[in-house]
């Protein structure tokens, strides 16, 4: 009964694990596209002036 329990714990820390990866990669990728977007508007600016 405790190793099944241990085991449980160990995959509820493996998933959390995955979740905050999956999470840190999702807020790099938004950082990037806001910055991405952020060039393409100075671009613009400056193409149209």
């Amino acid at each position: 009964m405790k190793s099944l329990s241990l085991s449980k714990w160990k995959g509820d820390f493996h998933f959390r694990r995955y979740v905050q990866l999956n999470i840190f990669l999702l807020v790099d990728y938004l950082s990037v596209c806001c910055v991405v977007v952020d060039h393409i508007g100075i671009y613009i600016d400056i193409e149209m002036s």
